[in-house]
């Protein structure tokens, strides 16, 4: 998957798509139970320290309650199937509080 952070002045909103292939070029996952926001403070996916489901329609996220400025937070973004199996993460991608 991949996805872009826009900035606007204090609102943070990030927006993605699903993407049109796998990586081996199969169909990409049936996403009817949604998508998972993972959000961290490291640039590694297994450090994440909370997340939040979102409906299968990846319209725009308002992130707010980001707490620290000075400091990045890295998000990443999953599927989850019909059958409530979850895809491997997107690539991660940082924001950068401005304080």
């Amino acid at each position: 998957m991949s996805f872009n952070i826009t900035v606007n002045g204090s609102a943070h909103t990030l927006t993605f798509k699903q993407p049109d292939a796998n990586i081996d070029g199969s169909d990409p996952v049936d996403v009817g139970n949604g998508y998972r926001l993972y959000v961290g403070t490291e640039n590694d996916p297994n450090s994440f320290f909370g997340f939040q489901d979102l409906n299968a329609d990846p319209t725009p996220v308002s992130i707010t309650g980001v707490p620290a400025p000075g400091t990045v937070y890295y998000f990443a973004v999953s599927g989850i199937n019909s059958s409530g199996f979850e895809s491997r993460h997107s690539n991660l991608v940082p924001l950068a509080v401005n304080p």
